[in-house]
């Protein structure tokens, strides 16, 4: 029925948040009085199937639950806590020490092992899953709830329940959280480095662009809806993903865990900007990158709205059309290391007057692009690269 009245439009967007809101503590509550401590079960079944229907406007509402989720499990942390003496966490025996260990090291494990038998995971990652498992708040939340009942049942040792569930967590937490990054990059399941740049949109000039930053180790992926326009770039050697990227199959299927940065570089700018937006809200909105339009002023009504944009790149004329010529014209990307004796100043004396300062890459890798909205500043030991005109000087 919700989403019945979500499709028709019967909810104005505005309230779809806070009616989802709503109708989650309605179940929750009316389960819970039909069947004690079916609320929670109730709920979950609500969440998967509003899942499930697609909604136009599922992504709003998950973003408005993260920040919900955020602040009641910190609420709910704060409260559980409250009446822990830290003192009897201290005191727990060589019992408790056992059943952390055998949760850690045996029942954890074996059950990812089993659970994942047949299904061809490579057992780098089954191994990753299998340590991996930090507890938290419903843990707490049922160790909480259950405690005080078997008190009174007569169960005189279920006050070391909620003590052990916080060493549970705390140790959880602490040897989960420090190891995950070493050994997904140990068992080759991470990049060392988040610094690769994902280009929306294969071009000539796209295309060299990714040669020319591939040449200095930076990781790069194209993508693009025309098998034609990759073709150029596949043949160069570079890794390449044909299909629309904001399709849900798209970004299931594409490796994305080195990209740290997103160049929308189509001719299309309002799909330049909604790449743009899709993405700001993985890799950062300082992160998503554009080209200007011919008329970049942003009180100009008739284009796209500036807070729904990615940051212009390179130059004010470095628009779609004029870069493409630009390439045709014989311009070339130059990179140079800059020294203590060839810097910065230096290197913008040697290039001629309508060269286009794109990026520099730092000493540790990471990729600064030239953006409209700050100064292009590279230091010692970076290095530039530039779109230039060879030929002239």
């Amino acid at each position: 029925m919700m989403g019945q009245a979500f499709r028709r439009g019967f909810v104005p967007e505005f309230l779809k948040a806070p009616i989802m809101l709503v109708s989650v503590l309605g179940i929750y509550v009316a389960a819970d009085q039909v069947q004690h401590e079916a609320g929670l079960l109730a709920t979950t079944v609500f969440g998967l199937v509003l899942g499930n229907l697609s909604l136009p406007s599922i992504d709003e509402m998950r973003r408005f639950k993260e920040y919900v989720t955020i602040l009641l499990v910190s609420s709910v942390f704060i409260l559980l806590t409250a009446d822990l003496d830290p003192r009897q966490i201290l005191h727990l025996d060589w019992h408790s020490l056992a059943l952390l260990l055998a949760i850690l090291f045996l029942i954890r494990p074996i059950t990812i092992w089993l659970s994942t038998m047949g299904t061809g995971l490579p057992w780098q990652e089954r191994a990753l899953v299998a340590w991996i498992a930090p507890r938290g708040i419903v843990a707490a939340a049922v160790a909480g709830v259950f405690a005080p009942q078997l008190l009174q049942n007569g169960y005189s040792d279920a006050n070391k329940l909620v003590p052990t569930i916080f060493a549970l967590i705390i140790t959880t937490v602490v040897l989960h959280g420090f190891s995950i990054g070493w050994l997904a990059r140990r068992m080759g399941l991470a990049s060392e480095k988040q610094n690769g740049v994902l280009i929306v949109g294969a071009s000539p000039w796209s295309v060299a662009l990714g040669q020319t930053l591939q040449t200095l180790e930076v990781p790069i992926l194209i993508v693009d809806t025309s098998w034609h326009r990759l073709r150029p770039a596949r043949l160069a050697g570079l890794r390449i993903g044909f299909g629309e990227i904001l399709s849900d199959v798209m970004e299931e299927s594409l490796e994305l865990n080195d990209i740290g940065y997103v160049l929308a570089v189509s001719d299309n700018d309002a799909y330049n900007a909604l790449v743009c937006t899709r993405f700001a809200t993985e890799v950062g909105r300082t992160n998503v990158f554009q080209l200007p339009t011919i008329d970049i002023d942003e009180h100009d009504s008739k284009g796209v709205a500036r807070t729904l944009r990615g940051r212009n790149v390179f130059s004010e004329d470095a628009i779609y059309e004029e870069l493409l010529s630009r390439h045709y014209q014989g311009w070339e990307f130059q990179k140079t290391g800059l020294t203590d004796e060839y810097g910065h100043e230096e290197w913008l004396q040697d290039s001629n007057d309508n060269m286009i300062p794109l990026l520099f890459i730092e000493k540790n890798g990471d990729v600064v692009f030239s953006t409209l909205d700050k100064p292009f500043s590279p230091n010692v030991g970076d290095t530039v690269i530039g779109f230039n005109d060879t030929k002239k000087k």
